[in-house]
């Protein structure tokens, strides 16, 4: 599967991966709320997931994510 995402959104996937919210990312990333909240719905609809939970899943899977130990 060739899902080709951008780096903010690498960036906000990270982000979601590590827990925090919307408004922390944003603060981190120094964006809007609003924009956050968009990215989190392109990375759903580009990995097909229905919550974050499934996202992290799928990105985990296709490579997107490194778990640490």
């Amino acid at each position: 599967m060739e899902i080709k995402l951008t780096q903010r959104e690498e960036e906000v996937l990270l982000g979601i991966a590590k827990g925090f919210t919307s408004k922390e990312i944003a603060r981190e990333l120094y964006l809007s709320d609003n924009t956050i909240i968009t990215y989190r719905k392109q990375l759903l609809s580009k990995l097909k997931a229905i919550n974050s939970a499934s996202l992290v899943y799928k990105a985990a899977k296709y490579g997107y994510l490194e778990l640490e130990n």
